[in-house]
């Protein structure tokens, strides 16, 4: 049985106060980075938009983190943010709970969108696991309830010729925990294990974790720093078509999350 089908909504990566630094990176990267949006709790974004998911550049303006969960002293600098999508908040809640999941009541916030015919609100409900329950890993489930201001055709096409997230890398030591928790959100059948790390297979991407050897096998010094946490997300995977020959980002030109550009 399971609670929801996989579906990769989004992965956020948190930049702090450095949200002008960032979208000039990932433009020079070759991403089609939106303006700047202002949530209704006190974060602020840019997106780089797909077909079927996103990548979220989160961080804040002034001097201090808005939100406790955006502390840099829980979240360094990097990828730290793993959506699933939603298609019925409340229900998915009650689920959760049912499962005995530490989950929290979905939280309702919205962001304005600028458009020729005038301003919009994208408007979204989520549901996050209590405080403490993924001390490093920020996993949580978002429901739009205005796709369409979100997913715009004209912001899909980016220099670089990504067209999708197809992979994202988490690194644990021991992934029996995470391996148990996709299951229930999941179902079983979506989560294969070996003795050194497990996959979720979501409908649109794939989701490996790892352990810190293996991420160093993968990547080298392109790797990010992990700031010595045993469990983090580390790396994506992005589908290219027509490249010939996978293409490395470190994360050290990437604000601290590892790019790999994929056939």
């Amino acid at each position: 049985m399971r609670i929801l089908d996989p579906v990769l909504d989004h992965v956020v990566v948190d930049v702090h106060d450095e949200l002008d630094a960032a979208v000039e990176t990932y433009r020079r990267l070759g991403f089609t980075v939106t303006e700047r949006g202002r949530h209704t709790l006190g974060s602020a974004n840019h997106l780089a938009m797909f077909g079927t998911d996103y990548l979220e550049l989160l961080g804040w303006e002034g001097t201090a983190p808005p939100r406790p969960d955006m502390s840099p002293g829980r979240f360094p600098r990097g990828l730290n943010g793993l959506v699933l999508q939603l298609q019925d908040a409340d229900d998915t809640f009650r689920r959760m709970r049912a499962a005995g999941l530490p989950a929290v009541e979905p939280m309702s916030f919205s962001r304005p969108v600028k458009l020729p015919e005038g301003t919009e609100d994208a408007r979204f409900r989520t549901i996050r696991f209590e405080a403490g329950f993924l001390p490093n890993i920020r996993f949580y489930f978002c429901q739009h309830l205005t796709p369409e201001l979100v997913w715009r055709r004209e912001l899909e096409t980016h220099d670089n010729g990504a067209a999708d997230i197809v992979r994202v890398v988490i690194v644990a030591e021991d992934a029996s925990r995470l391996a148990s928790l996709f299951a229930t959100i999941c179902g079983a059948e979506a989560v294969s294990t070996t003795s050194e790390g497990c996959s979720l297979r979501a409908a649109n991407a794939r989701v490996d974790v790892v352990r810190k050897a293996d991420l160093t096998r993968m990547f080298g010094a392109a790797a990010p720093d992990l700031g010595g946490r045993d469990e983090c997300m580390a790396a994506l995977s992005l589908r290219v078509p027509g490249l010939t020959e996978a293409i490395v980002v470190p994360a050290a030109d990437a604000m601290n999350a590892t790019l790999e550009f994929l056939a």
